[in-house]
């Protein structure tokens, strides 16, 4: 039995795949930072603006460190985002009742484990592992349910304490 398709993901994959990309988009932008960090170091900033008539962009040096703040800010902006899922995922994973499914959800989609490793270290057959990692994902799918139903009853009634204290304002 192989892994679902790309296809046939639920929600709850969808969900915990999202770690995993966060990360990787990070990665990606670190990368780009350090790329335009060297380039920065190479670019002769410009003592003069007037004169030589040139038809380059006369602040390079200036354009390429406003980049370099911007990616940072963007990477500080998504590191937020990666730590707040991992917190959430982390807090939802534990409301999973059975320890198998638990373990196989964690050290496949947190600490990114291939199907084979986590059959070798929880010592299943891989078959036995997807159909593990099949239940658990269905076992998250309803935790996942019920805190976006708690989440909304969440934002239904702050509405409702708004909606009180602007009537009650007005009498």
């Amino acid at each position: 039995m192989k892994p679902k398709s790309e296809k046939e993901k639920g929600p709850a994959q969808t969900y915990l795949e999202r770690i995993k990309w966060l990360e990787v988009m990070i990665d990606s932008k670190q990368a780009e930072l350090c790329r335009l960090d060297s380039l920065v170091k190479r670019i002769t900033p410009v003592m003069s603006t007037t004169g030589a008539g040139g038809s380059g962009n006369p602040d390079r040096h200036g354009d390429a460190i406003a980049k370099i703040i911007d990616l940072q800010n963007e990477i500080n902006r998504d590191n937020d985002e990666f730590i707040d899922l991992r917190k959430e995922a982390g807090k939802l994973l534990k409301l999973i009742r059975q320890p198998e499914q638990y373990q196989v959800l964690h050290k496949r989609y947190v600490l990114y484990e291939s199907f084979e490793n986590i059959a070798v270290e929880m010592r299943y057959s891989y078959r036995h592992i997807c159909n593990i990692h099949g239940r658990a994902l269905q076992a998250f799918e309803k935790v996942l349910e019920e805190h976006r139903h708690m989440q909304e009853a969440i934002k239904d009634m702050r509405f409702v304490q708004i909606t009180k204290a602007a009537g009650g304002n007005e009498k």
